[in-house]
């Protein structure tokens, strides 16, 4: 067997038994015609669920994504062996990683994993998810179709023209501006003459097919889709990343692609790109909205690294007729595109009446401009049990502070250093804990394995979207075993369903996502798990 998988090999041949430890599954299948075999995986104490949703559904994406670990402790992602990786394909919408338990996280020492996806016909998009508690931390990535914007925004097309590398037809693009719900607009200029580049570093020649999408109504659908999230910091032009919560008052993704539809990356000299933004943006140097003349920070986003980078600034003019200012700047490279600022963070505690809500909760938290319109935002999960979180990262330039906590919304204006109450309306007499008992297939009598490593099970109400699930990981308190440690079985107990009511139940292991609807009859159900792990591991 490969070295990648078994770290050590202990005991012996014991009753036909032999004892693997950490020994990849697939790898093992011929041992396992031949003995009894067992494999001892360590328990991962830190695990992540990742949760990847369309930006325009809210659903999981059914595409397969590549999932990339990068950031502060990017080096200290394990697979379910244990084993450091920096890559893991996932299918299904869900993925999940664990940390070495070496390191073990705290609220004065976090650990701070930046998770990139990338699947076919999709933006690149990125979290960084903030570690601060030993079990299970769930985080969401939205993913953007490419060339498609969001409700609220706008798109355009344009076809220029190159011969050799030289623009030879101009392209002149922008989005209508009756499009966008605040009457906003974005646009990119090509010039003749201009020498375009593919990313294989050959001269673009032939159609031109540019397109824009343009996201700029502060609405809850494009700060969704504003890639890497809010709260990654910005990386200077020396590498140094500062630490920030990002706002944005409107970004843009411009493509280009030649006539054998090769990217096209590069300009020189640089082209011209234009973005339109609010005129109740906030300026966090003056803590009043912005004028005419006064500088916005440029911001790119760069998909390899899945973080947002400095590109100086631009003189907003205006405002137009509709209200809005034009922030114009030049650039010798594509990419997604924000204007907005890179500000001062600030406190704020929420705290929740549950009033008999027992379950896990998912809350959102959005800073508002002067308008009400949205600046920055950001998800979590509340674990049961829990009746209070501290947003450390909220903008001190906000006007205010809405706050979603499962469907239940509340407004607090200045809410820095301040607290948002939030009290939900009591669950109906019908919700109960429900234990699952976790059921491997009517021909499989025992796992060959001791425990079972970031294996989680997403859970939510038929009818509601993916931001609205929960999640619950099965650990080794939760499983039976037989008296040569083989699993037998094992149960999890989720609060707070909805009796009578269907659930779908999606598994995640290695990378694989089985899914299955439940009725919730009552406090006991048996979950079919059959389907969710390698048949190798099934003792028959």
């Amino acid at each position: 067997m490969n070295n990648r998988f078994i770290n050590t090999i202990s005991g012996a041949i014991l009753a036909g038994t032999l004892l693997i430890a950490g020994c990849d599954f697939d790898a093992a299948q011929d041992a396992f015609e031949q003995f009894d075999v067992i494999i001892a995986l360590e328990e991962i104490n830190t695990n992540v669920s990742v949760r990847f949703v369309d930006a325009q559904t809210d659903e999981f994406l059914n595409e397969q994504v590549s999932m990339r670990f990068l950031g502060n402790n990017g080096a200290d992602v394990i697979d379910i062996y244990s084993d450091p990786i920096s890559e893991l394909d996932v299918v299904g919408g869900i993925g999940g990683f664990g940390i070495k338990n070496a390191l073990v996280p705290s609220e004065s020492n976090p650990i701070e994993v930046r998770v990139v996806g990338q699947a076919q016909g999709f933006e690149t998009g990125s979290s960084t998810v903030t570690i601060s508690n030993t079990g299970l931390t769930e985080t969401t990535v939205f993913m953007v179709r490419q060339n498609q914007t969001v409700q609220g925004g706008a798109s355009a097309n344009a076809v220029g023209q190159a011969s050799g590398g030289t623009v030879q037809q101009a392209v002149q693009l922008s989005t209508a501006s009756g499009d966008a719900t605040n009457q906003a607009a974005a646009a990119v200029s090509v010039p003749v003459g201009t020498v375009a580049t593919t990313s294989a570093g050959q001269a673009a020649s032939g159609a031109l097919q540019t397109s824009i999408a343009f996201y700029t109504a502060p609405t809850t659908q494009t700060s969704q889709a504003f890639p890497g999230g809010y709260s990654g910091g910005v990386q200077q032009s020396s590498g140094v990343v500062t630490q920030a919560p990002i706002t944005t008052a409107g970004f843009m993704t411009v493509t280009v692609t030649d006539g054998s539809g090769n990217e096209v990356t590069s300009f020189s000299p640089p082209i011209e790109l234009s973005i339109d933004v609010p005129g109740t943006t906030l300026n966090p140097s003056t803590g009043q909205v912005i004028k005419n003349g006064e500088a916005i920070s440029i911001m790119s986003y760069d998909d390899d690294g899945g973080i947002w980078k400095d590109e100086g600034s631009a003189a907003v003019a205006g405002p137009d007729g509709n209200g809005n200012f034009r922030a114009t700047f030049m650039t010798n490279h594509l990419s997604t595109w924000s204007a907005g600022y890179a500000g001062t963070a600030c406190p704020v505690v929420v705290n929740v009446a549950r009033n008999g809500n027992i379950g896990a909760l998912n809350m959102t938290a959005e800073a508002l401009d002067a308008a009400g319109g949205i600046m920055w935002s950001g998800s979590r999960s509340m674990p049961s049990g829990s009746s209070s979180d501290t947003i450390d990262d909220f903008p001190a330039s906000a006007a205010s502070i809405s706050v979603s906590v499962d469907g239940t919304n509340t407004v607090v204006a200045s809410p820095c250093n301040n607290t948002v109450n939030v009290s939900l309306p009591a669950p109906a007499a019908s919700v109960i804990d429900v234990t699952f008992a976790l059921d491997f297939g009517p021909t499989c009598t025992a796992l060959r394995t001791t425990t079972i490593s970031s294996y989680t099970i997403n859970y939510r109400k038929e009818g509601q979207s993916a931001l609205q699930s929960g999640s619950v990981i099965v650990t080794n308190d939760n499983l039976t075993h037989d008296d040569l440690g083989r699993i037998t079985g094992g149960s999890v107990t989720i609060p707070g369903l909805e009796q009578g009511a269907t659930y779908i139940f999606s598994s995640s292991f290695d990378g694989q996502v089985e899914t299955r609807n439940e009725v919730i009859t009552g406090p006991s159900i048996t979950l079919d798990v059959s389907d969710d792990l390698d048949g190798d591991l099934c003792v028959e």
